[in-house]
């Protein structure tokens, strides 16, 4: 075996034996140590047996986002920085849409939480997925590619998936799917039937699982691991006739009980929403009102920021000739407006804050006529005034 092949497996020992040595310790640090700790060792072995297959990290930059920054195990994408066509906005809008989604569901959920509930703890579930793996997973992908660096997408729409095979190969994880490749298909493609290669695939799949679920719990062992190998009867089972896609749903969702079980979800998603619930009891409208302002305020300054971009992007100078005399002053009144909307809006909001977060009737009706008016402004405008037919058309930007 080449030196950094073992070094890497070194890596692995070393995180199985920080495991037992934190098996009396909290169930959070145990979840902790088990869903980062391990799969960063893991991801540090991966690294070794990749540069021991050829891999070469040209860009130091790569190096240090792959490792700190990135939950994905493939180095594809991070060895070297070079320009990359970037036309994402769909994608980073949509994953945007997803985070706060996932973060309105588990505050709606923890405002109304009565005590450890079942269906409400996989409701709270639900929202987490939408947060992290369909939200922020794909906001960091995006971010890294506006670096110059080409990740592949770690769960790439799952919903659209056809099938077993396409839903857990292509959309769902792809960390696990590149493990797999570079820890069990490269090495054992060619050792072991195919039937078998699977099965040995979805196992150790549920071994990682029993570590990140099953150990951090204290209970559920073999639960995790049935889930997976119900999964690879299901791929098994695929090849001889194509499941349809209500099937293939019902082969994922209905054992997910045996992955997430309500031991692992009363004791974690029910104390996250127990936690939430008990520190937003304690906070005064005042204060929900500053942060969602701060937070608006912040939303703009992004937006803002991005649009700096947009004019360069769209071919400007020679666009901007081909309006008619009309849209083009429409456009720099417009323009103007919106610009001066916004810098009153931040003074106002700077010289009536105090009166604002203290829940006074004037700013707060000050504020929802000023924002009526502004968006119908702007409504009006976009669909009854402009010529629509020779505006400038361009890519979607982040």
């Amino acid at each position: 075996m080449k030196p950094f092949k073992a070094l890497g497996l070194l890596f692995i020992v070393v995180g199985l034996i920080g495991l037992f040595l934190l098996r009396e310790a909290s169930p959070v640090i145990r979840l902790l140590a088990a869903s980062l700790g391990m799969i960063w060792m893991i991801k540090l072995a991966a690294l070794c047996w990749q540069v021991a297959d050829g891999a070469k990290m040209k860009s130091r930059l790569g190096a240090f986002l792959f490792l700190f920054a990135w939950p994905g195990i493939s180095v594809e994408g991070f060895t070297e920085r070079r320009e990359i066509p970037v036309n994402t906005g769909a994608r980073f809008l949509e994953a945007w849409l997803s985070f706060l989604a996932g973060v309105a569901l588990l505050l709606g959920v923890s405002m109304i939480w009565r005590g450890s509930s079942t269906a409400i703890n996989y409701v709270a579930l639900f929202s987490v997925l939408l947060m992290i793996h369909l939200g922020l997973m794909q906001v960091i992908a995006d971010s890294l590619r506006l670096l110059g660096f080409s990740p592949v997408n770690l769960f790439d729409r799952p919903f659209l998936a056809s099938s077993l095979r396409d839903f857990w190969s292509v959309r769902w994880n792809r960390a696990f799917v590149d493990m797999n490749k570079i820890f069990l298909l490269g090495p054992l493609r060619h050792r072991l039937p195919p039937a078998l290669l699977v099965f040995s695939i979805f196992a150790v799949s549920g071994a990682l699982h029993e570590l990140g679920i099953s150990y951090a719990d204290g209970a559920s062992w073999g639960f995790p691991l049935a889930y997976f190998l119900i999964q690879g009867v299901g791929m098994q089972l695929e090849k001889l006739r194509a499941f349809p896609r209500p099937l293939v749903w019902a082969w994922l969702l209905l054992p997910a009980p045996l992955l997430f079980t309500p031991c692992f979800t009363n004791l974690f998603l029910g104390g996250l929403g127990a936690l939430i619930a008990d520190q937003a009891s304690t906070l005064s409208t005042a204060t929900f009102f500053k942060v969602g302002l701060i937070g608006g305020g912040f939303a703009h300054l992004l937006v803002l920021c991005a649009s700096v971009q947009v004019p360069g992007k769209l071919g400007w100078r020679e666009e901007f000739q081909k309006l008619s005399s009309l849209n083009r002053k429409v456009f720099w009144t417009y323009g103007a407006y919106i610009l001066s909307i916004i810098i009153f809006m931040a003074i106002a909001s700077f010289l009536l804050s105090r009166q604002s977060y203290q829940g006074m009737t004037a700013p707060t009706v000050l504020w929802l006529v000023f924002i009526a008016v502004f968006w119908w402004a702007r409504v009006l405008t976009d669909f009854f005034y402009m010529k629509h037919e020779d505006w400038p058309q361009g890519p979607l930007f982040t």
